[in-house]
């Protein structure tokens, strides 16, 4: 079955987003439950919840539907993480940038969290500049170029 290109925005989880470059990259930027920003620790429901909004008889259908309390709220913090057009996450630290890999003591991860307002538009510029670097991979042998001879040298 084939897929579906992933759109230039995308609603992930109805909690977050993501955002497909030009150059191929995605960023996902997330702020639900469960994803490293303020509401992190919320439940599906509390009691500051109005369940009067949605109707009669459809909170549970709502709520089994990925639609958590966190987006009503809103956050002030999210939790974001950049893949390659390949689908490989790329190394980021928010205060050393991108990386071209990820070493045991760069503070950086897959996901970075508690990204500010202005950390996740610093990323976004980052990703945006990026020319995309990915080839498409090799499936045939029969299409590798023959090498060439320069001055008596196979290159």
């Amino acid at each position: 079955m084939p897929t579906t290109p992933q759109k230039a925005f995308t609603i992930s989880g109805g909690k977050g987003f993501q955002l497909k470059f030009p150059n191929g990259f995605i960023v996902s930027v997330q702020f639900g439950m469960g994803n490293y920003c303020d509401n992190h620790y919320l439940a599906y429901v509390d009691s500051s919840f109005d369940s009067t909004i949605l109707g009669e008889g459809n909170t549970a259908a709502y709520f089994s539907h990925g639609n958590l309390l966190s987006g009503f709220q809103g956050s002030d913090t999210a939790e974001t993480a950049i893949m390659d057009p390949t689908g490989k996450f790329v190394p980021y630290s928010k205060e050393a940038g991108l990386l071209e890999k990820k070493p045991d003591d760069c503070g950086c991860n897959d996901v970075q969290g508690h990204m500010s307002l202005m950390d996740v538009l610093k990323m976004l510029l980052i990703v945006a500049a990026l020319p995309c670097q990915i080839e498409a991979p090799v499936t045939d042998v029969a299409t590798l170029p023959e090498p060439e001879e320069v001055d008596g040298e196979v290159v």
